[in-house]
């Protein structure tokens, strides 16, 4: 059975790791997972699921851009989980 996601970040929790001082932090657990900090749209919750073989997958909403324009939209997406958040971050 897939278990509930885990939080890992949202609108409320960023400014608890801008407060804590963990914003670095927060990016450097972004790329070790192969990603780049600009493809996550604060606004929207970052959780990781497991599903029945234990696999986890990072879900998170990137925002769409066109080079040279704001943003125009927002995609829902996911990544394996290759390296865990750490223990010690804010939790909701």
């Amino acid at each position: 059975m897939t278990q509930k996601p885990q939080l890992v970040c949202d609108n409320a929790l960023f400014d608890v790791f801008i407060g804590a001082g963990l914003y670095q932090e927060l990016y450097d657990w972004w790329s070790a997972n192969g990603l780049d900090a600009g493809e996550h749209y604060v606004n929207e919750p970052v959780t990781i699921t497991t599903d029945e073989r234990g696999r986890r997958t990072i879900h998170y909403t990137a925002p769409l851009y066109e080079p040279g324009q704001p943003m125009h939209g927002t995609e829902k997406r996911s990544a394996p989980l290759k390296v865990e958040p750490p223990a010690h971050w804010p939790t909701a």
